[in-house]
C-alpha cells in the first residue's frame, strides 16, 4: 500500500482553491516537526495561500507572520547567542519589514523577557 504524502494532497487542495489542508501542514510543521519548513517552502506556501485567500485566510497569514518573525528573533536569540538589537535588525533587514512590525510581533507571539533591547 503507497504511503500517503500529505504534502502533495495539501498543494493540490491549495491549487484546487482549497487552502485550509496546506495551512494545517504548515502550522502542524511549525509545532512538531524536528526539521521545520525551508524558507523556500514557506515563501511557496504563503504564494499559494494568497492567490487563494479569502478574508478569513489573509487574516491567518498575517498572524502565522508575526508568529515566524517572533520565532524567527527569539531563535537568534537564544539559539544563536545575538543580543536583542542585533536579531531585530537581521530579521528586519531579511524580511523588509519595519521595527513596528516587529515589535508588534513580538510583543503578541514572542517569548516574555525582562529586557527588550
Amino acid at each position: 500500500m503507497a504511503k500517503f504524502d500529505f504534502a502533495k494532497y495539501a498543494a493540490a487542495r491549495a491549487h484546487a482553491g482549497d487552502p485550509y489542508p496546506l495551512i494545517g501542514r504548515l502550522m502542524l510543521s511549525l509545532q512538531y516537526s524536528r526539521k521545520p519548513l525551508s524558507d523556500a517552502e514557506i515563501c511557496w506556501i504563503r504564494d499559494a495561500l494568497e492567490a487563494t485567500a479569502d478574508k478569513k485566510t489573509a487574516a491567518r497569514l498575517r498572524r502565522l507572520e508575526l508568529e515566524l518573525i517572533a520565532r524567527q528573533v527569539d531563535g537568534l536569540i537564544d539559539d544563536d547567542g545575538y543580543k536583542p538589537r542585533e536579531a531585530k535588525t537581521k530579521v528586519m533587514l531579511s524580511r523588509d519589514r519595519s521595527l513596528r512590525h516587529l515589535a508588534t510581533a513580538l510583543s503578541k507571539y514572542g517569548k516574555p523577557r525582562r529586557h527588550r533591547d
